[in-house]
């Protein structure tokens, strides 16, 4: 973990709201330490969690607007309507697929109902031809929080929470 991590294992005292992120996918939560990447573990994209996928669908965990998806897939960045900006890092050097693999269901400044369908992935493809098929789901501007709960457990998309944001 990072010198500035936000982790929190409990509620702080000092908290006023507490915000709850659904998880965009199904798979087993890891801590972002488990990510095989110095960017994720140095936390220079935000505190989040690592995702084991075990489904093949991302689905938009809130009410928000595609900030980014490029044409790879291999990330996506959503703006909540409190501001928040969630990066979800599909696999680990997944962008030289250019695409291959993936089906998108949205694109770059679509505004999105919770539960939409944003993109679907084939699993095995990302197993065979990625570096990894881990996901990063981080907070971007975790800075502006009090600290961040990780909810490590198997989830269901939109079904678990992945993580607990304080204000």
């Amino acid at each position: 973990m990072s010198l500035f991590s936000r982790i929190l294992t409990s509620a702080p005292d000092n908290f006023k709201k507490r915000l709850t992120i659904q998880s965009p996918l199904s798979g087993r939560v890891l801590p972002l330490n488990d990510m095989p990447s110095l960017v994720h573990n140095e936390r220079l994209l935000g505190e989040g969690v690592t995702v084991s996928p075990s489904g093949y669908q991302i689905l938009a965990p809130f009410h928000c607007r595609i900030e980014s998806l490029p044409a790879t897939g291999d990330h996506i960045k959503l703006r909540s309507a409190q501001g928040f900006l969630l990066n979800i890092q599909v696999g680990i050097n997944t962008a030289r697929l250019h695409g291959e693999g993936f089906k998108f269901y949205a694109k770059a400044g679509a505004v999105l109902q919770q539960g939409q369908k944003i993109l679907e992935f084939n699993l095995n493809k990302l197993k065979a031809k990625a570096d990894s098929p881990l996901c990063a789901i981080t907070l971007l501007n975790s800075d502006k929080v009090l600290g961040i709960e990780p909810h490590y457990r198997q989830a269901i998309a939109l079904d678990d929470p992945i993580f607990s944001i304080y204000l």
